[in-house]
């Protein structure tokens, strides 16, 4: 079953950090003051609402992730292109690891990372070719590095990731270019990805970007533009 929630704020990224908390980032700058916010999602088991924690980022973030006490950031680049940044989420501050764009991911729509596999993985919008991996721990050296694992077999207009541990599971949300909607299994030594939850009837998330899931019980957190819905 699912249950279907509305939010007080818009978002575009979720992640939950080591300690289990779910984090998101805003793309709608609440108080007009110039600059995004940073926010953390209350009671995701329950009644899910939004916390502001800090309001300094200057950018629009279609995915978040969380490696140990470090969050990433991928931000698109005009014309074409994505740059991994690390967050501070308690000050807005972002510090640059890189560009993809050169290294074959040009627009990064959703990412994960397997803290076992010491993997990232990174979904390329608009593109046949669209899942990699990517070296995202060269701080000091080179652009990240992406790595072609395969596609999905059809065209992705936007996209979520998150890498469920217990299950050693890459899920995935997915709004095709023929507007259908659904959650995926993708295997990773591929690309290839299998229907979980087909969501072509949940108008209401047409707008989805992102996916988390509760690490316990196990569910789905789908984020929409104002909407939240869970699968229990």
């Amino acid at each position: 079953s699912s249950d279907l929630f509305t939010l007080d704020h818009a978002v575009t990224a979720l992640a939950f950090d080591q300690n289990g908390v779910l984090w998101a980032t805003n793309p709608d700058d609440i108080d007009g003051n110039g600059f995004l916010e940073i926010m953390q999602v209350t009671d995701p088991f329950g009644t899910p609402g939004l916390t502001i924690i800090s309001d300094a980022l200057t950018d629009t973030y279609a995915t978040i992730e969380w490696d140990g006490d470090t969050m990433y950031g991928s931000k698109r680049i005009e014309p074409i292109g994505s740059e991994l940044q690390t967050i501070d989420p308690y000050s807005g501050v972002v510090t640059p690891v890189g560009a993809t764009g050169t290294t074959g991911v040009d627009r990064i729509g959703g990412m994960s990372i397997d803290t076992v596999g010491m993997k990232m993985y990174a979904f390329d919008n608009r593109e046949t070719e669209a899942f990699y991996t990517l070296d995202w721990q060269l701080l000091d050296g080179p652009d990240p590095t992406g790595t072609l694992i395969g596609a999905p077999g059809f065209l992705v207009d936007k996209s979520g990731l998150d890498f469920y541990e217990p299950e050693d599971t890459l899920y995935a949300f997915f709004r095709l270019e023929t507007q259908d909607l659904g959650i995926y299994t993708i295997d990773t030594t591929d690309g290839s990805a299998d229907l979980f939850m087909d969501l072509s009837t949940y108008t209401e998330v047409r707008g989805a970007t992102s996916i988390a899931i509760i690490p316990e019980p196990a569910s789905l957190l789908m984020l929409g533009l104002t909407l939240l819905l869970r699968r229990r």
